[in-house]
């Protein structure tokens, strides 16, 4: 997907300016760093000489406030880490690493997007930590194959032979939130209320949504703006919650509110424009509370 190659574009383009930039006595890189730095340098060279000028003068401002938040000095030993797409499977969210003198600032890289997660709902036990063997999963299973079962039968019901989700949308606007996106976030709901009170599961599903590292930086290259600029949020000192409740709101919406204070705002949508057995749907997750202090770099 292009925004998957301009994402890993911008990376190539800020591990490359850091590199080069930052005053040091030594660099060192892990395994992949060299790896995913010749991956990415093609996709660098394949963006449109504006998006190429963008990340540049992005990147520029983002090693210069490095140097400035850091303290490094030409004394200072650094090591450059760079993180496959998979890492954040996982729960890190960390692009890049720049460690000195073996103090890590983790770089967690957007463009043009705040989202916190892109997850799918038919993961959400595999999300709360939920044992493969607890009932739960199996009822949860059972009832989203239901929903998929009574979508498919409605779908072939008003348009016999379609294909994707535009031909049905173009029929009855309202027919993928009624029949695919509603049921879905109630399922979601649901499950999510039944482990709410469990201190260890709300603890698990913060980590998900928000990321395993307990203290990272994110950086947004904001390129579609009047005022182009990177949007700086430091993520530290973050109290866990003890519990969790979700909220279904309109066709496609639910709202998880932490104990904490923290609230994630969930949008469902599909992920592929064909239809299958059992449709791609995620989540479009972002951060509606609280509101952290932002930091802007001027391109």
């Amino acid at each position: 997907m292009a925004s998957n190659n301009n994402g890993r574009a911008l990376e190539y383009c800020i591990a490359k300016t850091i590199e080069d930039t930052i005053p040091r006595l030594e660099t060192t890189f892990n395994t992949e760093y060299q790896n995913l730095q010749s991956r990415d340098k093609e996709h660098f060279e394949n963006l449109n000489s504006e998006l190429q000028d963008d990340f540049k003068k992005a990147a520029t401002s983002i090693a210069k406030w490095l140097i400035e938040e850091s303290g490094i000095q030409n004394t200072d030993k650094v090591h450059v880490r760079r993180f496959r797409d998979s890492a954040g499977v996982d729960g890190d969210v960390t692009d890049i690493r720049v460690s000195i003198n073996a103090k890590p600032f983790n770089l967690s890289i957007k463009h043009n997007h705040n989202a916190a997660k892109h997850q799918r709902p038919r993961s959400t036990p595999t999300q709360l930590g939920l044992q493969p063997s607890d009932p739960i999963i199996k009822k949860f299973s059972f009832n989203c194959n239901a929903i998929d079962k009574k979508f498919h039968l409605s779908a072939d019901n008003i348009s016999p032979g379609s294909t994707t989700f535009k031909e049905l949308k173009e029929i009855d606007p309202q027919f993928i939130n009624a029949y695919l996106y509603e049921p879905y976030c109630w399922e979601v709901s649901n499950l999510l209320n039944h482990c709410g009170r469990d201190s260890a599961i709300a603890s698990k599903y913060f980590r998900f949504l928000l990321g395993s590292i307990v203290n990272f930086y994110k950086l947004n290259v904001k390129t579609r703006v009047a005022n182009k600029h990177v949007s700086v949020q430091h993520f530290n000192n973050i109290e866990e919650p003890e519990s969790f409740t979700a909220d279904f709101k309109s066709d496609s919406y639910v709202i998880v509110l932490f104990s904490n204070g923290w609230v994630f705002h969930m949008r469902l949508h599909t992920a592929s424009s064909r239809l299958s057995e059992k449709p791609s749907l995620k989540f479009d997750t972002q951060i509606e509370r609280p509101n952290l202090p932002e930091l802007k770099l001027p391109l």
